[in-house]
């Protein structure tokens, strides 16, 4: 049997389980509306802008050129106001736009300042004067009190607002927390939006869902590709009432869009600094005698944006724009670790409880020669023992708990964190009405230890220990097409994925080691109510991946919008587990 991936990825030879399942699903929508709508589906970024043209009594005026220019990239659209007076541009990018509107024998209206977000379309509602069409009405575009162009309810949040946010993780996801509707019990990853199940959230990247979805039911507020703030434009949260294009991912669709360059250049380098000189310990340290936990963080990155141009052979300004941001996050760190031990006494078999007369004693050992039974300890469970005290001598500290037979060892272990996050983005605009845009994002996250999953030792200077490394990518393209004057098509294509290990370097040699030697078994010996010599005996790997092949067409006829498409959506899942060593479960009878 092979496994995907096989000749690229190293897999140990021997398997205890391997599962691969695919699961396919094809959704084809059609929406008719009057008026105009937008034009994004499963969880997309483009948008629209629509509004109407009328004269100073208030009736429409159909014949009218409006053109709408984005202001970064200089990107201009144009449409003609229909019999009632409106008009639609379907698929356009999230930014700012500025939209004149001519028409012989009135005066030039230039409005500026409309914005358009992932799940919120700009709207236009403008008044021409007659006059000479060289006069010029420059109107600040506003924001709407009530959204006319569509009912879902949406929040969102531009890059000026998510860059200056003071967010230890830098990641854009732990922000929208924050958010109306979002309940965080706990951590950031237990949060659910409106009450509904995590299963019910769709968090994309440019239109690409950047979920672990083997784990969506439980684990839906988990995005595998994390956005950097610093990589972010906006992030929309739709919560209720989106149309079928969007909500058959899901009925909470979290959006962030890729920045873009534009016709200027623009960058930042940054890095941010974390470190404990200037923490105290902790209560609970002080009381057991532990040191203070040691944190130093180190975040560096760097982004930079604009047009592609190479002197002497092309200029892309106005054509084409690059983004690109890549940022590291460097952690050493000590975490607090706590572990149930026996007691010396209790070690040697002599076992102690409470009782109404107070703490009473029994040689077991003793008990089992009186009564017939072997009165000697199992060696490789003595020498255990005597390992696990012997770890305990000079790394933390040593607490008497309620059972006479129990003590709490804790100590801090050594952790360290190394993540890489670069993310690239190109927009050209090939034509007057060809516009191809290409995004990705490739992350690779390494945990030494795997503390998250608790691979760490379990005690000082046991071998069974486990890193995560885990290679994660998006890639993402559109193409938007403007077939006639009245028909847009978009076209998109994607995918995401990479596997993650967890664990891959152990070996059934580690059960055999001189230290916390457990005669190359997994001793189960928490039945005596005390932690393990070593954490899980297996390691696994897995990819989540998805694709997606999408085309919507968005259709302008008079007073009416059409939007219909089609999308395809794979999603494949691959496990991969190994149990090195079988298990002896002790138990009391």
């Amino acid at each position: 049997m092979s496994l995907p991936g096989a000749g690229r990825w190293p897999f140990p030879r021997r398997v205890s389980h391997i599962m691969k399942h695919y699961c396919t699903g094809l959704l084809f929508g059609l929406m008719i509306a009057v008026g105009s709508t937008s034009a994004f589906a499963q969880g997309g970024v483009t948008s629209s802008i629509a509004g109407v043209v009328e004269d100073i009594s208030g009736g429409t005026i159909p014949g009218a050129t409006v053109v709408a220019r984005n202001n970064a990239t200089g990107f201009e659209y144009t449409a003609v106001t229909s019999q009632n007076g409106t008009f639609t541009f379907g698929a356009v990018p999230p930014g700012t736009y500025t939209v004149t509107i001519t028409l012989s024998g009135f005066k030039t209206v230039v409005q500026t300042g409309v914005v358009v977000r992932a799940g919120v379309p700009g709207d236009v509602r403008a008044t021409l004067e007659v006059g000479g069409i060289e006069e010029v009405v420059e109107v600040q575009g506003r924001s709407e009190i009530v959204q006319t162009q569509t009912s879902a309810v949406s929040t969102t949040f531009d890059v000026n607002q998510i860059s200056n946010l003071p967010l230890i993780s830098r990641s854009a996801l732990d922000f929208v927390v924050n958010l109306p509707g979002v309940n965080t019990p706990s951590g950031n990853r237990q949060s659910t939006v409106n009450g509904l199940p995590r299963s019910a959230i769709n968090i994309t990247i440019d239109g690409m869902s950047v979920q672990d979805n083997h784990l969506k039911t439980g684990d839906g507020f988990f995005a595998r590709v994390t956005p950097r703030l610093d990589a972010v434009e906006e992030v929309t949260v739709s919560s209720a009432a989106q149309g079928a294009d969007a909500a058959g991912q899901g009925a909470v669709q979290i959006r962030f869009v890729t920045r873009s360059g534009g016709n200027a250049f623009s960058g930042s380098v940054y890095h941010y600094f974390r470190s404990d000189a200037l923490n105290t310990n902790t209560w609970f340290n002080e009381r057991d005698g532990l040191d203070k936990p040691e944190l130093l963080q180190n975040q560096p990155g760097f982004r930079a944006g604009g047009p592609i141009n190479i002197p002497g052979v092309y200029d892309g300004t106005g054509r084409m724009f690059y983004f690109v941001n890549y940022e590291e996050f460097r952690q050493p760190q000590t975490i607090r670790r706590n572990r149930t031990i026996l007691t010396p006494a209790a070690q040697a078999g002599v076992f102690s409880y409470n009782s109404a007369a107070g703490v009473r004693s029994v040689d077991l050992l003793a008990l089992a020669a009186a009564n017939g039974h072997i009165p000697t300890m199992d060696p490789a469970v003595a020498q255990l023992l005597a390992d696990i005290r012997s770890s305990t001598s000079g790394a933390g500290s040593i607490t008497d708990l309620e059972d006479p037979v129990l003590q709490r060892f804790s100590w801090n272990v050594n952790q360290r964190s190394l993540n890489k996050y670069p993310t690239g983005k190109i927009d050209f605009n090939v034509s007057e009405n060809h516009r191809f845009t290409v995004s990705g994002n490739w992350h690779h996250i390494n945990s030494n230890p795997d503390t998250l999953n608790g691979r760490d030792p379990q005690f000082p200077g046991m071998a069974v220990q486990g890193t995560q490394d885990s290679y994660r990518y998006t890639i993402y393209g559109s193409l938007r097409s403007t077939l006639r004057g009245s028909i847009v098509n978009e076209f998109k294509v994607g995918g995401t994925g990479g596997p993650t290990y967890f664990a891959n370097e152990i070996g059934s040699s580690m059960w055999s080691s001189p230290f916390g030697n457990e005669a190359g078994y997994k001793l189960g010996i928490s039945a005596a109510d005390i932690s393990n010599p070593s954490s899980g005996s297996s390691t696994s790997s897995r990819e989540a991946s998805t694709k997606i092949l999408e085309n919507t067409v968005n259709w302008v006829r008079g007073a009416h919008s059409f939007n219909f498409g089609g999308a395809f959506t794979q999603a494949d899942v691959w496990l991969y587990n190994q149990t090195h060593v079988p298990t002896i479960t002790f138990d009391v009878a």
